[in-house]
């Protein structure tokens, strides 16, 4: 287009209904998996004694109508957020890895120019997801579902354990007992695969983007002190060059094991609480159950934002 103006302006819209569309779609994906304050589950045969054939067994509702922006607190926007800065890293590194792939081949002074803006904005914004808005999620899921804590973190025990690592993540200290992944029936307990999706797709390949894309960071905003040093220039090479195949294949895989840690370690529930247990044992675990096929379908159409993503990118 001609006209800069214009050409903004669309541009502008197109963002914005795009960031607009994830931010609500998520915020519905916050609520399956976190319930909001003020939302009551009824379950229709415990209330009234009957079966609804045909129809529904649960009904959904708010306390009060003003209730109902509570499907934005706090714990979803975090939740949201979380999964749009997701598919923001996810596009910067396939862009990034697409000038990184060019500028290896003729190092045009240009590409470097938005090389020193697409590699530093991918390492912070990873920084962020990880550091802030990722600790602020692990809270909340220790808040509101210690059953999914406990698949996502391993913790593949029965009763009260401590865990030295979990314990000083969550609380700063090291002696802080868990109830343990084997605590809970076996027909509330999510699958037990959820622990991989998340620490090794997820955590794992997380820290690698944060480590390649910082690498390169370094490299490209102080070429002046590192360029002195033959062993940085080795490590320059080595992270360009294999910084176009890895720097997507990472935060492609973080972000299908976060989604997958996200959807299936609330399964089989939606709509989930924990309520303390009177008897003393694990916290009591509801919700809307819901089996494997719902849970795959929100899953690919929904968390992994496949609509957030075509968004994005047009």
């Amino acid at each position: 287009m001609k006209n800069q103006v214009l050409h903004w302006i669309i541009g502008i819209a197109a963002a914005f209904g795009g960031y607009y569309s994830a931010y609500n779609i998520l915020a519905v994906m916050a609520s399956l998996s976190m319930r909001p304050p003020g939302l009551e589950v009824v379950n229709l045969y415990q209330a009234t004694g009957q079966n609804v054939v045909g129809l529904t067994d649960y009904v959904v509702k708010w306390a009060s109508p003003t209730d109902a922006w509570n499907m934005f607190w706090w714990g979803a926007n975090v939740f949201i957020f979380h999964g749009i800065l997701a598919v923001v890293i996810l596009t910067w590194s396939i862009i990034a890895a697409i000038y990184l792939y060019f500028y290896i081949r003729d190092r045009k002074p240009e590409r470097l120019m938005m090389l020193k803006i697409l590699v530093p904005t991918v390492a912070i914004l990873t920084a962020i997801q990880g550091f802030v808005l990722g600790h602020l999620q692990g809270e909340l899921v220790l808040q509101d579902d210690p059953l999914k804590l406990a698949a996502l973190e391993g913790m593949f025990w029965s009763g009260l354990r401590v865990d030295p690592l979990t314990s000083f993540l969550a609380y700063g200290t090291f002696n802080h007992a868990f109830w343990g992944y084997f605590s809970w029936p076996a027909y509330e307990r999510p699958p037990a695969f959820v622990f991989v999706f998340y620490w090794v797709f997820m955590v794992i390949f997380g820290i690698l983007l944060g480590v390649w894309s910082g690498a390169l960071s370094l490299w490209y905003l102080f070429p002046g002190f590192f360029g002195r040093f033959g062993w940085a220039k080795t490590l320059a090479n080595f992270f360009e060059r294999s910084g176009v195949y890895l720097m997507p294949f990472f935060a492609a895989f973080a972000s299908i094991g976060g989604a997958v840690a996200a959807e299936s370690g609330r399964y089989p529930f939606i709509l989930v609480q924990a309520d303390p247990n009177p008897s003393g044992g694990p916290p009591i675990i509801t919700g809307v159950p819901v089996g494997p096929v719902a849970c795959l379908i929100q899953r690919f159409t929904s968390q992994f934002g496949l609509r957030c993503l075509c968004s994005l990118l047009r």
